[in-house]
């Protein structure tokens, strides 16, 4: 399955239509010359894979509160493109180690998913996917982790494990689509990178 999903990443990404699975309403991605007029932030994102028992899992982090669109959030390890950066993919290695303590030489870079713009935010994300093997030993930075969650991809395969959820949002309370998991609701653009992870996991013939 990992070979053929990095030969998927590297050639035919799922894309918008598999993220539109878990999108708020018809929402359609910007244009580049529509990104370039918003003058986005770019920011690298590490989706994480392994193997517990047998049971394939991905990484992801609840954001502490704190006073921003994201307060209190489930996300993957990632964040904001610094100038000291080679590209986009150093800047998810780097985030990753730095919110979870995870060494680059233990990741396993299969390829990328599809870009997504966060209009609340106004970051375009880059999502990259990596296996690690081995011990798992997280070490979360207080001011950007308040919780680590290992999520078995069970959670994400199939419609049917796609509900609809009440959040609080910028404006107001609303059910979205999500997935749930362990008492957390995941939802916009890591359920919506998660929805596209699902598709590609399906096409690469994932066995749960």
């Amino acid at each position: 399955m990992i070979e053929q999903l990095r030969t998927l990443l590297n050639t035919d990404p799922p894309g918008y239509e598999a993220q539109n699975l878990l999108a708020l309403g018809d929402r359609i991605p910007p244009s580049p010359e529509e990104l370039a007029d918003l003058n986005a932030r770019h920011a690298g994102v590490m989706v994480l894979l392994f193997q517990d028992q047998s049971t394939w899992h991905t990484v992801l982090i609840k954001r502490p509160s704190y006073p921003g669109v994201h307060s209190d959030q489930i996300a993957f390890p990632g964040g904001k493109h610094e100038k000291a950066d080679l590209n986009l993919q150093e800047t998810a290695i780097r985030e990753t180690r730095e919110e979870v303590g995870l060494l680059p030489e233990r990741i396993d870079h299969l390829g990328a998913l599809s870009q997504l713009y966060i209009p609340p935010s106004n970051f375009l994300v880059h999502p990259f996917v990596g296996v690690i093997d081995g011990p798992r030993n997280w070490i979360p930075e207080v001011g950007e982790v308040a919780e680590v969650i290992e999520m078995p991809l069970s959670v994400i395969m199939g419609a049917q494990n796609v509900g609809y959820h009440p959040v609080t949002t910028r404006y107001g309370n609303m059910k979205v689509p999500a997935y749930q998991y362990d008492g957390h609701v995941i939802w916009g653009a890591t359920g919506m990178m998660l929805a596209e992870l699902s598709v590609a996991l399906e096409r690469s013939g994932f066995k749960e």
